[in-house]
């Protein structure tokens, strides 16, 4: 929650006794849990994506037939994989 957020609570709510105070700082209460939240669920999905090893589908195969998919860390290898996780983690961190 911002300065000017709250800000814009407060004029949009007017002012003009307690009880329009105590509903601005309500909702910023409110605004603000959400945020956390958000952010909380977000952390918790990229981390679920890291524990599972959670791989993209590649969308190619090993065989001319197309029958066995090739698989991120045939394409890739560890290290791609690895790769994979940290920006995984490093977009959750960043966002």
């Amino acid at each position: 929650m911002t300065d000017d957020r709250y800000k814009e609570i407060m004029k949009n709510m007017g002012m003009t006794n307690s009880q329009s105070l105590l509903s601005a700082l309500c909702q910023v209460a409110n605004e603000t849990a959400q945020e956390h939240l958000k952010e909380k669920r977000k952390m918790r999905t990229a981390l679920t994506k890291i524990v599972n090893w959670e791989l993209p589908e590649t969308g190619q195969f090993v065989d001319p037939e197309k029958t066995c998919p090739a698989s991120y860390g045939f394409l890739y290898g560890s290290n791609g994989e690895r790769e994979y996780m940290r920006k995984i983690a490093s977009d959750a961190l960043d966002s």
